[in-house]
């Protein structure tokens, strides 16, 4: 008989936390088409804790990634479940362009846009906070059922979907062979 080890989950916080935040900030983006990624991941934290909680855990703990896009933009990753930090859950996306930086931080229960911007206008740094309710941002589950019944093209397609599998892929791998990857 042979005996296979057992996962206990298909990733870590970079499948389960980071497909959020790189869609959120590809969405913002404008979703440009991914060329190139270059990930690490790390479980330095998690396996000591789970070996003396006497729990199983086989995933990284921490991740960090580089995805260069075919318009010459770039994104910077960082993920944890396992970080030595003030707060338990640190959530935050930035966007930076030419004209501003877009900062979002989950509140709310994560579910609340809430940002905050910072540009420039006639060499005077502004700063103010946006923000939309939940009941205005547009909820994924209602959309695909409305594309259902009128037969019209859901917000997220399933080009988005493998984009970002191919995305999840690449840095998984970029990380086991320690070098870009083409995607």
């Amino acid at each position: 008989m042979v005996r296979t080890k057992k996962r206990v989950s298909g990733g870590g916080p970079l499948i389960d936390l980071g497909v959020h935040r790189i869609d959120l900030a590809m969405w913002l983006m404008k979703n440009p088409e991914p060329v190139s990624v270059s990930g690490t991941t790390h479980s330095l934290i998690g396996i000591p804790r789970a070996r003396t909680l006497k729990k199983p855990f086989d995933v990284e703990d921490f991740a960090t990634g580089f995805i260069r896009f075919a318009n010459g933009a770039s994104l910077v990753l960082e993920m944890s479940w396992a970080g030595h930090q003030e707060q338990a859950e640190i959530m935050s996306t930035t966007v930076m362009g030419t004209r501003g930086t877009l900062v979002h931080r989950n509140e709310g229960g994560g579910y609340d846009f809430v940002g905050e911007y910072f540009s420039e206008i006639n060499g005077h740094k502004i700063q103010g906070l946006v923000s939309a309710p939940r009941a205005i941002i547009p909820s994924p589950f209602k959309d695909m059922v409305q594309a259902v019944i009128h037969n019209r093209q859901p917000l997220a397609g399933p080009e988005d979907g493998i984009r970002m599998q191919r995305i999840l892929d690449g840095l998984y791998r970029s990380a086991k062979l320690k070098r870009e990857v083409r995607i």
